[in-house]
């Protein structure tokens, strides 16, 4: 079938549905994703990391890296007060014992921040 020039004028006025990809600091883990990063252009080129298409797949896991981070902020939320722990900084590696895939990280006090 063949589209007429009205619904051509159409279709071209309706929105793509396509999204501004996403920059490290746009995620809600910065941290974990700076190191597969990190790791990316250790074993990949440039070239090939952005115009290959690859799919890439992750020992992430959201739920231990949100818990892992609640550990640490109720941490922080019990040093509260204490002389001194307003600078404290901290971090976490959550890794699987049999692997020794990293599976959460944080790289600090704040959950937005990559370390």
């Amino acid at each position: 079938a063949v589209a007429t020039p009205e619904v051509v004028a159409a279709a071209k006025k309706l929105p793509l549905g396509v999204t501004k990809t996403g920059t490290l600091a746009d995620s809600s883990f910065p941290a974990f994703l700076d190191l597969v990063k990190r790791q990316l252009r250790e074993d990949y080129r440039d070239e090939d990391l952005t115009e290959e298409g690859l799919r890439i797949f992750t020992s992430f896991d959201p739920i231990l890296q949100m818990k892992s981070q609640a550990a640490m902020d109720d941490t922080f939320k019990k040093l509260a007060g204490r002389k001194g722990v307003d600078e404290v900084e901290a971090g976490m590696v959550v890794t699987n014992p049999e692997t020794g895939e990293v599976q959460a990280l944080i790289g600090g006090r704040e959950a937005g921040f990559s370390g």
